[in-house]
C-alpha cells in the first residue's frame, strides 16, 4: 500500500515540510542507497529509539535552585 508523505505527516502530527527534511536528511545519511543493509538500517533504528532519552537533560545537568534543589 502506498501514501504520501503528506499522509504520513498528517497522521504523525507534523508538518509535511519537517517529514520532507527527514526524508531528505535520511537518504543523505545513506548516500541515496536505496537497498540499506540490515545492520545498517538497525544502527539508525536504535539511534533514533535513544535519541528522545539524549536530547533531555540529565538532573546533574539541570542548575539548582536557591535551597540547592535540582
Amino acid at each position: 500500500m502506498f501514501y504520501t508523505n503528506s499522509r504520513y505527516a498528517k497522521v504523525g502530527g507534523l508538518p509535511q515540510s519537517e517529514l520532507n527534511q527527514l526524508v531528505l536528511q535520511f537518504l543523505l545519511l545513506n548516500d541515496f542507497r536505496l537497498v540499506i543493509p540490515l545492520e545498517e538500517l538497525q544502527r539508525y533504528a536504535d539511534q533514533l529509539l535513544l535519541y528522545p532519552y539524549n536530547s533531555v537533560p540529565s538532573a546533574a545537568q539541570l542548575p539548582e535552585d536557591d535551597l540547592g534543589v535540582r
